[in-house]
C-alpha cells in the first residue's frame, strides 16, 4: 500500500509540478530578455542623445565661422577692421583661441594672434568645413582646428580657418552618466579617442589613443563606407551596434554606439553587465526562489495528502 501511496503522491505532483516549472521558465525567460531589453533600449537613446548633442555644438562653432567669413568678405572692409572683427571674435566667444583669414593662394589676410598667425589652410581643397585631428594643448585639453571654405560665385575664395578649444565637449561628455559606473567616449573618424567620461580612462586622450580596432567603431565605419548611414542614424538594421566586452580590468561592458553625422564621430556608451543586468538578475532570483518554494510545497502538501489518504483508506 505504501508503494501505491509514493506512486500517488509522485502522480498529483508530477501534474501539478509540471505547469509550474513551465510556467516558472517561461517567466524568467520573459523577465531576462525584457528587462535587458529594456537596458539596452535606455543606452542607446542615451549615446543617440549624446550624439545629437555633440553635432549641434560642432555645427555652431561652424555656423559661428560662417557668419564671421560672411562678414569679412560681404562688407568690403580693410584689412585693419577684418582684424579687428577676428579679434573680437576670439574675446566674444572663448572657444575661439585663434582665427586667421587667408586669400585663394593660402596668404595670411588678417589674423587675431598679435605674434603672428600659427595656423595653416588645409592642403587638400574642400568644398564643406574641415576639422583637423584633435590634439591637447598646454593645459591637456582638447584642441581641434576647423577650416572654412569661402566661396564666391561658385569659386574659391579663401579660408578662414579657427583654433578651437574642445573643452566644452568634455563637460557634455563627462555629464554622461548610466547607472553609477557607466561613462559615454567619443572617438573621432580614423579611431582617436577625444573625450572619455571614466576619470580613470581621460589619460588616454592625452595619450593620442586609437580606437579603430573598437568592434563598434569598425561597425560604424564599414556603415559609412557603404553609404547606410543617413542623418548620422544606420540605414540598415544589419549591423546591431550592440556588444559586450571585456575591459581592461577583466570587467564585462555592455557597449552601445550612435553615429554622429557630421563630424563623422562615434559614441559609444559602455556599462559594466553586472550593474546594466543588476535589476534583472535581482528580479529572476527572486522569482527563481518563489518557484523553488512552490515546488516544495506542492510536493509536501501531496505527500502529506496522500498518506492522510492512505491512512483512511487502511482504516
Amino acid at each position: 500500500m505504501r508503494t501505491i501511496t509514493t506512486r500517488f503522491v509522485m502522480l498529483v505532483a508530477t501534474a501539478a509540478v509540471a505547469p509550474l516549472l513551465l510556467y516558472g521558465a517561461v517567466s524568467v525567460y520573459s523577465l531576462r530578455t525584457g528587462t535587458e531589453q529594456s537596458v539596452i533600449d535606455g543606452n542607446r537613446n542615451v549615446a543617440a542623445r549624446a550624439a545629437e548633442q555633440i553635432e549641434q555644438y560642432m555645427g555652431h562653432l561652424v555656423s559661428v565661422l560662417r557668419s564671421t567669413a560672411d562678414t569679412l568678405h560681404d562688407t568690403q572692409l580693410e584689412v585693419w577692421q577684418q582684424r579687428l572683427i577676428l579679434t573680437n571674435h576670439v574675446l566674444d566667444f572663448e572657444v575661439f583661441h585663434e582665427l586667421t583669414l587667408f586669400d585663394p593662394d593660402g596668404a595670411v589676410v588678417a589674423t587675431s594672434r598679435l605674434g603672428g598667425e600659427t595656423l595653416q589652410p588645409p592642403a587638400t581643397p574642400t568644398t564643406e568645413p574641415f576639422i583637423a585631428p584633435i590634439t591637447v594643448d598646454d593645459d591637456f585639453l582638447p584642441t581641434t582646428t576647423v577650416a572654412l571654405p569661402i566661396t564666391r560665385l561658385g569659386e574659391a575664395n579663401g579660408w578662414l580657418v579657427g583654433e578651437v578649444s574642445l573643452e566644452e565637449l568634455w563637460h557634455k561628455v563627462d555629464r554622461i552618466r548610466v547607472g553609477q559606473e557607466g561613462f559615454a567616449l567619443v572617438v573621432a573618424d580614423g579611431g582617436q579617442l577625444i573625450a572619455h567620461g571614466d576619470p580613470d580612462q581621460k589619460p588616454q586622450v592625452a595619450e593620442a589613443a586609437n580606437l579603430g580596432g573598437h568592434e563598434l567603431v569598425m561597425a560604424l565605419a564599414a556603415l559609412r563606407a557603404q553609404g547606410r548611414v543617413d542623418g548620422g542614424r544606420p540605414a540598415s538594421l544589419d549591423v546591431d551596434l550592440i556588444i559586450e566586452h571585456l575591459d581592461d580590468d577583466g570587467r564585462k561592458l555592455l557597449a552601445v554606439a550612435a553615429a554622429v553625422a557630421s563630424p563623422e564621430w562615434t559614441v559609444i556608451v559602455e556599462q559594466p553587465v553586472s550593474e546594466a543586468f543588476g535589476l534583472s538578475n535581482q528580479l529572476e532570483r527572486q522569482l527563481a526562489v518563489v518557484i523553488t518554494v512552490a515546488l516544495l510545497l506542492t510536493i509536501a502538501l501531496g505527500y502529506y495528502w496522500g498518506g492522510r489518504s492512505s491512512g483512511r483508506s487502511w482504516r
